[in-house]
């Protein structure tokens, strides 16, 4: 995050809500006279202080992919409870278990899933911290979902070609 710059103002308008949130929460009141402190004084080298909890924005293109992604794994969830049984074969349903996001180096990733899920949103894919990297996993087989993401259905042959792009290409 940039340095972050406030007018007279906005130091007047944070000055006053820390005051108020001293008077109400009394157990985190020294937080908050500190804070008040650094925007009363303009001590703007300390104002990251008071936002070390805000994390760095995702971008437009980084909020998209996570809705791609619970959106591919819905449609190959979907897509495989349609299928007859006997067209289930090749296809293990743990498979379709979508297995998250790493907590350490896609943490942005995993948050706005748990965001997503407490907007009751892809509530059948449960935000898990996969405990190791996944974008690049998902990034394949989202490359290998996009001639067939406007179908109504997947078939079993194309949830199969899907699922495959899980395995790096140079271990194939």
């Amino acid at each position: 995050m940039g340095r972050l710059r406030l007018d007279p103002k906005d130091r007047l308008i944070l000055a006053n809500q820390f005051q108020i949130l001293e008077k109400l929460y009394p157990d985190e009141a020294e937080s908050y006279a500190k804070y008040r402190k650094i925007v009363q004084s303009g001590y703007e080298l300390c104002y990251d202080w008071m936002i070390g909890q805000f994390s760095d924005p995702m971008s437009d293109d980084q909020c998209r992919e996570v809705i791609e992604i619970l959106d591919m794994y819905r449609r190959l969830r979907n897509s495989y409870a349609e299928l007859p049984a006997g067209q289930q074969q090749g296809i293990r349903a743990r498979d379709l278990d979508f297995p998250g996001f790493d907590g350490n180096n896609e943490s942005e990733y995993l948050g706005l899933h748990e965001f997503f899920q407490s907007q009751d949103k892809w509530q059948e894919l449960p935000a898990i911290n996969s405990h190791i990297p996944t974008l690049e996993t998902y990034r394949r087989m989202l490359a290998g979902y996009e001639p067939f993401k406007h179908n109504d259905r997947l078939t079993a042959a194309q949830i199969i070609q899907i699922l495959a792009e899980r395995v790096h290409p140079d271990r194939r």
